[in-house]
């Protein structure tokens, strides 16, 4: 992930608990506007999908490579919120919305 970041140039820390902090600097114009923190974790949430029975002490993962990820099968996880936030981060330029507009565009 430091690599990745590193290769677009935008900002990898991580701090004291392990937590890796990316940053990216504003989008032209948009320097005086309030951040936006984006979110998510690389670890399992212990929770079967709705409708699939799963003891998660004793059930081992199905883990399976779909579209090149590796996923566990019918368990919670936060890939799909992971590559939002890194496709966000990847953008080269993120429109500001007007005043009163509910959505940000990516350019």
């Amino acid at each position: 992930m430091i690599a990745w970041a590193q290769a677009r140039r935008i900002a990898a820390v991580v701090d004291d608990a392990g937590n890796l902090i990316l940053k990216k600097s504003a989008s032209p114009g948009c320097e005086a506007m309030p951040g936006v923190i984006l979110q998510g974790h690389l670890d399992m949430v212990c929770q079967a999908d709705a409708g699939t029975q799963h003891d998660f002490e004793r059930d081992p993962i199905n883990a399976v490579v779909r579209d090149g990820w590796v996923v566990a099968e019918k368990v919670g996880h936060c890939w799909q919120l992971l590559k939002a936030v890194l496709a966000a981060l990847a953008t080269a330029r993120m429109a500001a919305p007007n005043k009163g507009q509910a959505n940000v565009g990516w350019q």
